[in-house]
């Protein structure tokens, strides 16, 4: 018999032209015992025996490389952890992650102004450093970034989104869920979003939370963001109270957003004698119909 025989039964196993059985636990069941008796004229229990102790360090080193079933595994030098399931600890030490293990990436200052420059943050968790977004244009950009951007959980610097008129929404960045703001924009400010001409929405509160440790808000030009998306942001965030009055625009963000498709893009504070409907977008108790 030169080659290996492969037997049925409750299990598969295979016995090699010596007799010897590669089955993890090193157990035959009746079926594949009895088989194995008249092909090889041998007594495969005593066989079996023999090669247990084999067996069974083959299968306690094997089974070490299956990742989702260890807690520790050890490395060889230079040899990376992987990070779905561990992360480098102590040297030679892989030491298993509850969930996705963290990417940490150091980049100072990261301007991202293309999908291309955000791809170069795919797969990072934690972003040392501040970011950037500058995005003119492009095509399918919200998936693309959200692809690329949308396993980032932490920013310990700040975070400012400036002339990305591509953007409707920050929702790509599902996973954040905390601003350090340990390096400030000039004027202290730890989130700023400047002239973002078609920029909407910043987060649905009711799904994200996203904390601001320290430093300010700023919002100025973002002419389609109502006043109470930044408000409803200040208070899910913790910097309410924070700002001063000229670091969130009455008059330049949500001055050309449209009551119709947003019921709560309304001014909070409204005078009798504000007439200018190019920044009155509807204040209940005066809304004019014939504006519409």
């Amino acid at each position: 018999m030169s080659g290996p025989v492969i037997l049925g039964g409750d299990f598969n196993c295979i016995i090699d032209a010596a007799g010897r059985s590669t089955r993890a636990d090193g157990k035959l069941d009746a079926t594949s015992k009895l088989l194995m008796d008249a092909l090889m004229g041998t007594d495969v229990a005593k066989e079996l025996e023999e090669v247990k102790g084999q067996q069974a360090s083959l299968f306690a080193s094997e089974s070490s490389k299956i990742i989702f079933r260890s807690t520790v595994r050890s490395v060889e030098q230079d040899e990376t952890c992987s990070r779905f399931f561990f992360q480098k600890d102590f040297g030679l030490i892989c030491t298993h992650c509850t969930g996705l293990c963290p990417k940490i990436c150091s980049v100072n200052l990261k301007t991202i102004e293309s999908v291309t420059a955000a791809q170069e943050l795919r797969g990072c968790t934690v972003i040392k450093g501040s970011l950037i977004i500058n995005i003119r244009g492009g095509t399918n950009i919200a998936a693309e970034l959200e692809a690329n951007l949308g396993l980032i959980e932490v920013i310990t610097g700040y975070l400012k989104i400036r002339s990305s008129y591509a953007l409707v929404s920050l929702s790509f960045f599902r996973s954040l869920s905390l601003i350090k703001g340990e390096t400030l924009e000039p004027g202290n400010y730890s989130f700023y979003v400047l002239d973002n001409q078609n920029l909407q929405q910043l987060w649905d509160w009711m799904k994200h939370n996203l904390t601001i440790s320290q430093g300010k808000m700023f919002f100025h030009f973002n002419p389609k963001l109502c006043l109470s998306e930044i408000y409803k942001m200040e208070v899910a965030t913790g910097t309410k109270g924070r700002q001063e009055k000229m670091d969130i625009a009455q008059k330049t963000n949500g001055d050309q957003a449209s009551y119709k498709s947003s019921q709560e893009c309304i001014f909070l504070h409204c005078n009798s004698d504000y007439t200018s409907k190019r920044y009155f977008i509807g204040c209940k108790a005066l809304w004019d119909v014939s504006w519409s």
